[in-house]
């Protein structure tokens, strides 16, 4: 299977889960993109995510480690700004 055909069944799922979840799919749209951008605004990030020679393993260990990271500091910034009590 081509990464294009992959991407697109990868792609149909989230739209499919997003429709039975009753999700906005505009929101999940803009959320995907944001979150694409934000791998392409890091150059060393893209690339390496675009390696072939890496291992997808090693690929989603690295994007959950990015995601956890933002997700902590979100946290933390919430707590700080008091937007999260507690």
């Amino acid at each position: 299977m081509t990464s294009r055909a992959a991407a697109s069944r990868y792609a149909r799922a989230l739209f499919d889960v997003t429709l039975k979840e009753g999700a906005d799919v505009e929101k999940v749209q803009r959320e995907l993109d944001q979150f694409v951008s934000l791998f392409r605004s890091h150059d060393v990030l893209s690339q390496t995510l675009g390696n072939p020679a890496i291992p997808a393993s090693k690929k989603k260990a690295l994007v959950a480690s990015v995601v956890a990271a933002v997700l902590w500091l979100a946290f933390y910034l919430a707590i700080g700004f008091g937007w999260l009590e507690l």
